[in-house]
């Protein structure tokens, strides 16, 4: 969720459109998955971004 040894909070919604807010903690979250999905959603974007890959093949516009 963000750099180790912060905490905070994000907000978690899940398929059906309900939110919750959860709390992480040395930069970690912890979630119960299931086979829905879950979305989760913080104000922290550089941290996402430096940790994502674009699929191969994929040609974003």
């Amino acid at each position: 969720m963000d750099a180790p040894s912060t905490s905070g909070t994000v907000k978690v919604i899940d398929m059906m459109g309900n939110a919750t807010t959860a709390n992480y903690s040395n930069g970690t979250l912890t979630l119960n998955l299931t086979e829905s999905p879950q979305y989760v959603v913080s104000a922290n974007a550089s941290v996402a971004k430096a940790n994502s890959t674009v699929p191969v093949g994929y040609v974003g516009m």
